[in-house]
């Protein structure tokens, strides 16, 4: 199944409600990766297997066009939307969207791809 790395600019509750779901999370502050680079946060987590989940889309869509060229693999990057703010408001909805997106990839993903919010309740 997708296993995810939320790097430094998102919670790490976002990471626990994940794990509440069944799915492996990790997130920057727990690898002791904050306050490294974008390009480090990518090289970690396809080293780990896990696909980094960002709110940053302008610098990791040129990591990941970075890779392409290069013939480098990562385990995907998904791309928080602007819609949804890593705020502890959207938390829960973040973790759902995240579980959500898993069900299509139980072998992972080696793409780059935006995370759908779920609807408001």
């Amino acid at each position: 199944m997708i296993s995810y790395y939320l790097d430094e600019n998102l919670s790490c509750e976002i990471a626990a409600l994940v794990r509440k779901r069944g799915i492996d999370a990790l997130c920057s502050h727990e690898c002791g990766n904050d306050g490294t680079t974008d390009a480090e946060q990518l090289a970690f987590a396809a080293a780990c297997g896990c696909c980094l989940v960002t709110n940053d889309p302008e610098d990791f869509i040129g990591l990941a066009d970075e890779y392409a060229r290069s013939v480098r693999q990562h385990a995907g990057i998904l791309l928080l939307p602007r819609s949804l703010t890593p705020e502890a408001a959207n938390f829960d909805r973040i973790a759902q969207a995240l579980a959500r997106y898993a069900g299509p990839y139980p072998n992972g993903m080696q793409h780059i791809d935006w995370l759908r919010p779920m609807p408001e309740t």
